[in-house]
């Protein structure tokens, strides 16, 4: 019944055109924690109630039909672009030590601390390929239908290129991965951050996780994400500022005339988990 007229409400509010994007974001932020209160009063998991509160609300809003500005869509597209990548780099880490390698030596080399640009991994230029073909391995996974029917959490969609350019055809015709990468590193300033540096684990340990995130492209503190156990072993989690242990995020950077985000004019993107 509390769920119920929690949906009754947020039909009535984001049927007002007045309220624009932000507030409705302050509103089912309030809402959600509303519902944690309710979940700790019945003794639940506090992360598995704050995921299914953010499930049901994306939930009410498609099955009610709300339209979107053009602004929260490239948003969502946005943040589901960073999702994926994050999402990839975690399972690659998990399986592939050369990769893991270059990861680790890349971020130790940074001017940032616990930060790799995406261009430092990904660019043809740089000497170590290892990292960018077991990518496009994860990349190329993603892909095919069947991995659809796995039902392992992941993020919406698929890792997508741009759709290639109505030319006439050429003697070099790039692969949808060489199209993903390229938009990846010349549409957008991209980088990976881990708030708390990256740790294999007490020796003893054979497990090692991984956590994956977007920057919210606003100035909340938290945000969905995933538990990468294993290849298929994913859980679902909101990510904060007190969780702990091995945490990808990506985020945006600006770059002067390149990359300037004025439509995120009030983010600081390097607020996030830090």
């Amino acid at each position: 019944m509390k769920l119920y007229f929690s949906g009754l409400i947020i039909c009535y509010f984001l049927h007002q055109e007045k309220f624009k994007f932000k507030i409705m974001r302050i509103f089912i932020g309030c809402l959600g924690m509303l519902l944690l209160v309710i979940s700790c009063e019945n003794g639940e998991s506090i992360d598995s109630d704050r995921i299914e509160s953010i499930k049901y609300l994306k939930a009410e809003k498609h099955a009610l039909d709300i339209p979107t500005s053009d602004f929260e869509s490239e948003k969502e597209a946005f943040e589901n672009r960073m999702e994926w990548i994050a999402y990839m780099t975690a399972q690659l880490l998990l399986k592939n030590n050369a990769s893991k390698q270059q990861f680790i030596d890349a971020m130790n080399n940074s001017v940032h601390t616990n930060v790799v640009k995406l261009e430092e991994l990904l660019s043809s230029s740089v000497d170590n390929q290892s990292f960018i073909s077991d990518f496009e391995t994860e990349f190329n996974f993603y892909q095919e239908e069947e991995v659809s029917r796995y039902g392992c959490s992941r993020p919406s969609g698929r890792p997508t290129p741009p759709n290639p350019p109505s030319v006439a055809a050429a003697d070099f015709q790039p692969t949808d991965f060489e199209l993903y990468v390229s938009s990846l590193l010349n549409d957008d300033c991209l980088e990976l951050y881990m708030p708390n540096g990256y740790n294999d684990g007490i020796a003893s340990e054979s497990l090692v996780v991984i956590k994956s995130t977007a920057h919210p492209l606003d100035d909340y503190n938290s945000n969905y994400g995933y538990v990468h156990v294993g290849v298929c072993n994913i859980l679902e989690e909101i990510i904060d500022k007190f969780s702990n242990g091995n945490i990808i995020v990506v985020r945006p950077y600006r770059k002067f005339n390149v990359c300037t985000y004025e439509e995120y004019a009030d983010v600081n993107f390097r607020n996030f988990l830090n």
